[in-house]
């Protein structure tokens, strides 16, 4: 399991385009197939980041969260009703695929994988729990 960066922009609807200016980038750890895998979560001592920027707008910090069935909900410093949810089940992480991300206002969007890096992590003492 390698930790990585992956950055995902809103696609244009009724065109193949991304906005750069709307998405999410997000820090993962991917098997080897490139797939995020739920038992990994649950084992993890650390946080599967979220980052949510957007233009004109406030950019919001989360977690990927695993909720009930497979089901991947992003939890943001403060309460959003509903938790928009991510639709990841064995999906490939790889540059140009695809994600749908359902909103806080129950709009289903999809967005493209744009980048990716490998990122290392080295934990701090909070992280640790020391």
């Amino acid at each position: 399991m390698r930790w990585h960066e992956i950055k995902a922009h809103l696609v244009k609807h009724d065109s193949d385009e991304v906005d750069y200016e709307c998405g999410y980038r997000f820090e993962l750890p991917l098997n080897y197939r490139m797939q995020l895998v739920a038992e990994d979560w649950k084992q993890s001592q650390r946080p599967y980041k979220v980052t949510r920027f957007w233009a004109d707008e406030p950019t919001l910090h989360g977690q990927l969260v695993l909720h009930m069935r497979h089901c991947w909900l992003i939890k943001y410093a403060y309460p959003v009703n509903p938790d928009p949810t991510v639709q990841l089940g064995e999906e490939v992480m790889r540059v140009g695929e695809f994600l749908s991300i359902r909103d806080h206002a129950s709009d289903m969007h999809t967005f493209r994988i744009t980048s990716m890096s490998e990122i290392h992590w080295v934990p701090t003492a909070t992280e640790l729990g020391v």
